[in-house]
């Protein structure tokens, strides 16, 4: 939910794929439809169990994508409370039970951060949700020769792996350095 599935990846996933076939659906929308004399139909909405208008203009099926972006935006509360029942933990995705950690890296070319074991990307800031009370191990990896100096913030160490408990919001720092 934090890296792989966050809504704007899965949604720039969307976009490309969408945008990859879209000069085809006229044609296939054409084929399909003259064959079997019937409009073509999607799968019922899965977050409301409606079914689906027929899909049988490019209008009807740049609706249905945006159906499927609106989908991506609303299905990680979905599956954060999913998780919080899972585990008997008490609370909702919009309350208790999840807290943000925010990550800055303030150069990213001298070094790199795991989180739970994933790689984050490389940029100067991350934040994800993570579960409360459930320990996370956070490592920085120095890039060539640079050296990591500690973490700072709500949490401060020099040993490159922490691990820390979220219990509220919690903000960190990566310090690097480059070798002199």
């Amino acid at each position: 939910l934090n890296i792989t599935f966050t809504s704007d990846r899965v949604i720039s996933l969307v976009n490309t794929i969408s945008g990859s076939i879209e000069a085809e659906i006229p044609d296939h929308l054409a084929r399909w439809t003259e064959d079997f004399n019937q409009p073509v139909t999607f799968i019922s909405n899965c977050w409301t169990d409606d079914i689906l208008s027929p899909v049988t203009t490019i209008s009807d099926w740049h609706s249905e994508v945006e159906r499927i972006r609106e989908f991506t935006r609303v299905r990680p509360n979905f599956v954060k409370d999913h998780l919080l029942q899972k585990f008997g933990i008490e609370g909702s995705a919009q309350t208790s039970g999840w807290a943000n950690l925010e990550i800055t890296n303030p150069n990213p070319a001298l070094g790199s951060i795991k989180v739970a074991n994933v790689d984050l990307p490389l940029s100067e800031l991350f934040s994800g949700t993570w579960l409360k009370d459930l320990p996370i191990s956070i490592k920085a990896n120095p890039r060539g020769d640079a050296k990591f100096v500690r973490w700072q913030g709500d949490v401060s160490s020099e040993n490159p792996t922490i691990t820390i408990t979220l219990t509220s919001d919690t903000n960190i720092e990566a310090i690097f350095e480059a070798a002199l």
